[in-house]
Parts: structure tokens; C-alpha cells; sequence
């Protein structure tokens, strides 16, 4: 017999277990939300504000420069930074590094130009991750909603990812 206390315990992760796996559940930030006002840092340590910029289509892309599938994703979005920020599109890689050296010297190994800002404590994006793996890529409408959640990596070269940032652009 199991007594009470342990009981409801158990019945309680229990609870917890279903919740997390039932399909359709509803976690993070999901396509049609506002995209959030975020509080960051940059790569010296100071405080930046982001919200994407109204008018304007965003990626916000979380990575890590310990995550491979990120580290082989950025490349991809440092040309689409480059060939599409003249057309409406922000890009902004959002580093989860605690260390805002490794994150300089991946930048300049790779001689990458896109904006980076950093949540070194996860405080700002929980709710962006909630559990999620990464990368994880957010697209944003002008209007500020998210259009769209890619997780995982993305070939951002592909005609496909090409075509849903014409679409989002306009």
C-alpha cells in the first residue's frame, strides 16, 4: 500500500507526465502570438531591449555555440541577414551562450556579420524554449506576430526557407 502523501505525489507527476504529452498541448510561444519585448545583452554585456520593429518582417533565431545543428545553421542566416535586410527582413541571432567570448570568437572564426544578442541565463526566452530544442527559429510578421515556429535546423539556402521569407517580406 502506498501510503497518501507518496500517493498524490504520484499522481501528480503523474498528471504532469499526460499534460506534457498530449498532442495539440499548447506550449511557448506559437504561430499567431505577439512576439514578445525581450531583455538582453549585448556581446560587451550591456542591457539591450528587443521587439522586432513594427513594419518591418523579423527571424529571430535561439541557438548556442555548443549546439551543432546551430553552429551549421548560421552561416545560412548570416547570408540571408546579408542578401534580405534591405528588403524588409531583421534578422537576429539570440545566443543562450553564458560566455560572450565563445560567442565573439564563433562570430569571427566565421567571420559572420548578423546581430547577435544574448540571454546568458535563459530569463528572457524561457518561454520562447519551454523544453524546445534547438535551434529554434521564430518568423514574424510586420505586424508583429509570429507567422511561423521552425524548430530544429533549417536550411535557410533551400528555395523553400527563400520562399517563406518572400512570403513574410511581401
Amino acid at each position: 500500500m502506498i501510503p497518501i502523501g507518496r500517493r498524490r505525489v504520484l499522481l501528480a507527476m503523474a498528471g504532469l507526465l499526460v499534460a506534457a504529452c498530449t498532442p495539440g498541448r499548447k506550449t511557448g510561444l506559437q504561430a499567431g502570438d505577439p512576439f514578445p519585448e525581450l531583455a538582453l545583452v549585448d556581446l560587451d554585456g550591456r542591457p539591450q531591449a528587443y521587439r522586432p520593429r513594427h513594419g518591418r518582417a523579423a527571424l529571430v533565431n535561439l541557438w548556442a555555440t555548443w549546439c551543432e545543428p546551430c553552429r551549421r545553421e548560421m552561416p545560412a542566416l548570416d547570408r540571408l541577414a546579408q542578401s534580405h535586410g534591405g528588403r524588409g527582413l531583421d534578422v537576429l541571432a539570440l545566443s543562450l551562450d553564458d560566455d560572450a567570448n565563445l560567442v565573439k570568437e564563433f562570430l569571427l572564426r566565421y567571420r559572420l556579420r548578423l546581430p547577435v544578442l544574448l540571454d546568458p541565463r535563459q530569463e528572457s526566452t524561457k518561454h520562447l524554449l519551454s523544453g524546445a530544442v534547438l535551434p529554434r527559429s521564430y518568423l514574424v510578421a510586420p505586424d508583429g506576430h509570429v507567422v511561423e515556429v521552425v524548430e530544429r535546423y533549417r536550411d535557410w539556402d533551400s528555395p523553400e526557407a527563400q520562399a517563406a521569407v518572400v512570403r513574410l517580406t511581401g
